[in-house]
């Protein structure tokens, strides 16, 4: 009986396991956290008024970093999804 109890529990872990490398969840989460922690950088960088927001156009390129930042995480996203 141990060993049939045995033999279930590594096929369910190997089943997971096999789901869990199938669509690459640790890779995207990494991917997400990489994308909130530069947004997080450009928000500070914005409101404290240093770095490349010293400028009178601030908004306008933060704006263009932070969709700049938000498109390269769609694409990695998409690239993971798409091997």
């Amino acid at each position: 009986m141990i060993k049939i109890a045995i033999a279930a529990g590594s096929l369910i872990i190997a089943f997971f396991e096999g789901i869990s490398s199938l669509y690459k969840y640790q890779e995207q989460w990494l991917t997400y956290r990489n994308t909130a922690e530069s947004l997080k950088r450009e928000k500070l960088l914005f409101q404290t008024k240093s770095g490349p927001y010293e400028k009178s156009q601030a908004l306008s390129l933060l704006v263009t970093r932070c969709e700049g930042i938000m498109s390269e995480e769609n694409q990695t996203w998409q690239s993971t999804l798409t091997e």
